[in-house]
């Protein structure tokens, strides 16, 4: 014990003197008739002449009693020891609740070591100091905000869940530093098994007390799952990694198309290896499952998941003067048929439509996208070119530019331009270079430069992009793998007044024809119903997998910058021991009843004793 938060309760004290007086008190004797008082002379003089008080006698009840006395001042004056904890009088907690947080290489999980820790923090902050808690998943929340119960804190800190997605930790940094009072840091704590990206970890506010959680790397995943389709069938590709750089592993690797099985391998796995294996699977369409049976940490990336459905043939038009490389790669679609015209057709009777350096008309039913086009469309609004503009905004995070590298990219001009409503994914200054949108039920994308007028079409992220960006238009899914915490862009259905979505192990959600689900934070299939009023005109399946940046379960420790302006932590933080105080008054209380009442049991337990020794 190193003090007392309330050392005037210790006048409490004083209650021992009415205690010492009842045992200083000689008892009263009680009066009696008697027909002569001959033979009670001599006791009736030392009676007469005896005094009410009587010296304090050695007695046990009386030293368990003043025992008790002492636990309970001492507990009133709330004694407490000094250990390392958080200084200051706010704390503000980021608990990692990305996917790898629900391995088990720490008893019982490492969410479980985190809410530990969280919580040796929480006990360690002074009388009347704030918590505040942050969920850092795919989308972060804050679940308590400045809350001096310290319970109430505690319950947020359990009500932290690890999800099956990547978490967005600039966000929650963000979350963190808003909920700071202004002009007076608050400590800000992020518990966190390390899993963040190098981006992420520039994002860690200075003065951040890390805790990391975490032993073992050890675990076996699915890493990749992409399907594809050929003139026989879908084929599948599947990756599967070992992260354990010591042992090699042997794992039994199955696929089912609708709880039917159609692969079974076995494959054995060097320390720290990646194998790949590809399968043909027929021309059957239907949900495709792969697992691994895996003794590791982590169950979530044993199981990957992908849709199987054919493309409906694409009925393409091309608008303009001409374009190689544009046609060559609209060839390449299986089982499209491109219309190519330099005079304007009616769009409506085609499921996408592309004007390359032509003037597209006012209204366009269907898909469409515009290339540098003459006159700009509705929606769009223009003020000159920009020459050799620079590229300085890419939408890295955005699934259309999943693997599409333009950091070679140059452009002779474009088209200085204002999108209202649009997503840029491409930009220069505050104009768009690429950037979609979406008007009423179909889906818009404009270039504002010409694909001549750059090298685009000869870097390898041409293709790569063109296939993302025209299967978005059209609405169809990617073959690329998309991961748990991705939000799903749904594509709008003409006729579709309200979208149901259900969503694994959890509540369904109803969106709007355009809005995106962003409720995905679990692996598994998303089946998207489009209705008008009440009647379904649309089906459509999603797949999301655990993504394989949280399979890597090595601990990282996290390196931040110092900050003398928060608290951070302290060696002299007051940690109250009251409860053990406590703990032992109810002890002598237990003793003193037991020794006032004659110690009940204890002629048998010394003749067990004397039994014993006998024996």
């Amino acid at each position: 014990m190193d003090g007392l938060l309330a050392p005037a309760a210790l006048a409490a004290a004083a209650l021992a003197v009415p205690i010492l007086i009842v045992y200083m008190l000689k008892t009263r004797r009680p009066r009696q008739v008697i027909p002569s008082t001959f033979l009670w002379r001599a006791a009736t003089k030392n009676v007469s002449a005896s005094r009410p008080w009587d010296r304090i006698r050695s007695n046990v009840l009386l030293f368990l009693q003043l025992l008790a006395l002492a636990a309970l001042v001492l507990a009133l004056a709330q004694p407490y020891r000094s250990a390392p904890g958080v200084a200051g009088d706010q704390l503000v907690l980021v608990m990692d609740a990305s996917g790898s947080m629900a391995a088990t290489d720490q008893e019982p999980s490492r969410i479980e070591a985190a809410r530990t820790e969280a919580g040796r923090l929480i006990e360690s902050l002074e009388p009347g100091a704030t918590v505040s808690v942050v969920a850092a998943d795919s989308r972060p929340r804050v679940l308590v905000s400045s809350t001096t119960n310290r319970d109430e804190a505690m319950r947020a800190v359990e009500a932290v869940e690890p999800s099956e997605s990547d978490a967005d930790f600039a966000e929650a940094f963000l979350l963190a530093e808003s909920l700071e009072t202004p002009g007076h840091p608050a400590t800000i704590a992020l518990i966190s098994d390390g899993g963040l990206s190098d981006e992420e970890r520039e994002l860690v506010p200075e003065g951040t007390v890390v805790r990391t959680v975490g032993s073992s790397p050890a675990n076996v995943a699915i890493s990749g799952l992409e399907v594809g389709e050929g003139p026989n069938g879908f084929r599948a590709f599947v990756q599967i990694q070992n992260h354990d750089a010591e042992d090699a592993r042997e794992v039994e690797l199955s696929l089912e198309i609708d709880d039917a099985p159609v692969v079974a391998d076995t494959l054995e796995i060097k320390p720290g290896a990646l194998v790949e294996r590809s399968f043909d699977l027929g021309p059957q369409s239907g949900r495709l499952v792969a697992a691994i049976d895996a003794e590791d940490t982590l169950p979530h990336d044993n199981r990957a998941y992908a849709v199987l459905q054919r493309s409906a043939p694409r009925r393409i038009l091309l608008v303009g003067p001409g374009n190689f490389f544009l046609e060559a790669l609209l060839s390449q679609i299986p089982g499209s048929d491109v219309t190519v015209s330099k005079t304007p057709q009616d769009p409506s009777r085609f499921d996408l439509a592309i004007y390359d350096r032509s003037a597209p008309p006012r209204s366009i039913e269907a898909p469409a996208l515009f290339i540098a086009p003459e006159t700009l469309p509705v929606g769009v609004e223009g003020s000159g070119t920009v020459r050799h503009p620079q590229i300085t905004f890419v939408a890295v995070n955005d699934p259309l530019l999943d693997q599409v590298d333009l950091s070679e990219l140059a452009i002779a001009r474009t088209a200085d331009v204002r999108v209202a409503g649009a997503r840029t994914l491409i930009g220069t200054g505050d104009a768009p270079l690429v950037a979609t949108w979406t008007k009423g039920s179909y889906r818009r994308a404009f270039i504002g430069f010409a694909l001549n007028e750059s090298n685009l079409p000869l870097q390898v992220a041409f293709p790569i992009f063109a296939d993302h960006l025209l299967s978005w238009l059209t609405g169809s899914e990617p073959p690329s793998a998309r991961y748990a915490g991705d939000a799903i862009d749904v594509a709008p259905v003409p006729g579709a007044t309200v979208i149901e979505a259900a969503i694994p192990g959890a509540k369904g959600e109803r969106l709007l024809p355009g809005q995106a689900l962003e409720e995905t934070a679990r692996a598994g299939f998303y089946e998207l119903t489009f209705l008008n009023g009440d009647d379904p005109i649309g089906e459509r399946t999603i797949a999301l997998s655990f993504p394989p940046s949280e399979s890597d379960l090595r601990p990282r420790d996290i390196e931040v910058t110092a900050d003398p302006r928060r608290p951070g932590l302290t060696e002299t933080s007051r940690r109250p021991i009251v409860a053990w105080v406590l703990a032992i008054l109810l002890a002598f209380l237990m003793l003193e009843w037991w020794w006032g009442h004659g110690r009940p049991g204890a002629p048998a337990l010394t003749s067990l004793f004397r039994r014993e020794r006998a024996a």
